[in-house]
């Protein structure tokens, strides 16, 4: 993960995984044939498939979920490993007739023409809401995969234009947003073909805070985008030059230039951070936005890459309070916790404890009040 001594990578969510090469015929598919067999495998069949696959004209009674009861006897255990043993089967051989169903075969021949003819092939709708909810399902690094199942996946393959991709993007938000009951989506743009004709999200995430370095060196704003907000500048963005200027959408379709837009004011959700027992904290004016939609990732599936997809999620507290608040490459907060008689006082009635960790601890604490008040989602 490339981590520093001054920085840790490992829960950062701008990681740069893009690349500009496409896959060999070949590989794409081995990796299709991959993908297929677990899309086929994981479809949901009505209990007479047994019955088709066995030649029997007896179904198997398979308990529903949370129904079960516990053996009193011999004779009920024996019911139990018996029926255990008939489900292990009723699996196996369900699994084996769903990898040779004639839905599978016939797919698997129209990918293999697909690939031998164009180098690709296209995912059907289903095939890629079932690929986007596996790949959030198989993030190790995410903590908040265990709603996968919930993800919702907008499909905008049929996007051409800029201006088709910031409407799509802006319909995300709002989705997201959904008036501070966040909700986890995808967004997922045309594939890549050969790699000179990429669809692409410039912005590491779709909402952050601009950042700027006047000339005696001093930074306004975020310091981890001073960057790309010069890249926005010279795009032609109009900037106010603020604390919290939110940075434009900068996108680009089908290989051409990059074109950047401005979001409605309305459509981005804040939330001010205060606390109603600490009134000093209002005075500092901090916010941070709601939703967190990382933009920057590659999303590979069945052999077929994705360069501009925007996923959404939410946030936990420490996240905001401890890394994009006090981080010494972001808002570097901690210096204001070094001088604030609070920090201070409480670190040393809290056992020996140092102030930058009470501080940190502090601000996450701080962060779960504005956030649950505007019924903004943390973990």
């Amino acid at each position: 993960m490339s981590c520093s001594r001054e920085v840790c990578m490992g829960s950062v969510m701008t990681p740069h995984l893009i690349g500009t090469e496409s896959r060999k015929s070949d590989i794409v598919q081995q990796h299709a044939k991959d993908f297929l067999e677990q899309y086929y495998s994981s479809i949901r069949r009505l209990r007479l498939e047994l019955t088709e696959a066995k030649g029997s004209t007896t179904p198997v009674a398979i308990p529903r979920k949370g129904c079960y009861r516990t053996p009193t006897a011999v004779t009920e255990g024996l019911e139990v490993i018996h029926l255990c043993t008939q489900l292990t089967e009723y699996g196996f051989l369900l699994f084996r007739h769903r990898l040779k169903s004639p839905a599978h075969e016939s797919r698997w021949q129209q990918v293999q023409k697909e690939v031998e003819a164009t180098g690709s092939y296209h995912l059907t709708e289903t095939e890629l809401i079932y690929g986007a909810k596996l790949a959030w399902r198989n993030s190790s690094r995410c903590i908040g995969r265990i709603q996968w199942s919930k993800l919702q996946v907008f499909d905008c393959r049929y996007v051409t234009t800029t201006s088709g991709m910031f409407e799509a993007i802006c319909n995300h938000i709002k989705y997201a947003t959904n008036k501070g009951n966040l909700r986890s989506a995808i967004t997922i743009f045309p594939q890549r073909t050969d790699g000179k004709h990429d669809y692409r999200i410039w912005n590491n995430q779709i909402i952050s805070y601009a950042g700027y370095k006047n000339a005696d060196g001093k930074i306004i704003g975020d310091p981890a985008n001073v960057e790309f907000t010069d890249f926005c500048v010279k795009l032609g963005w109009k900037s106010k030059r603020t604390e919290w200027d939110i940075l434009p959408l900068v996108v680009s379709a089908n290989g051409h230039d990059p074109d950047y837009f401005d979001y409605p004011p309305e459509l981005i959700l804040e939330v001010p951070l205060s606390h109603p027992q600490f009134k000093w904290f209002a005075e500092l004016n901090l916010r941070w936005y709601a939703v967190p939609m990382v933009s920057s990732m590659l999303f590979d599936c069945g052999g077929i890459q994705f360069t501009a997809t925007a996923f959404s999620g939410w946030y936990m507290s420490t996240e905001i309070g401890c890394r994009n608040l006090c981080d010494a490459n972001r808002r570097n907060l901690l210096e204001v916790g070094k001088w604030h008689g609070t920090a201070r006082t409480s670190a040393r009635n809290a056992r020996g404890r140092s102030w930058k960790g009470f501080w940190t601890i502090f601000l996450s604490i701080i962060l779960s009040f504005p956030f649950r008040n505007t019924f903004s989602r943390l973990q």
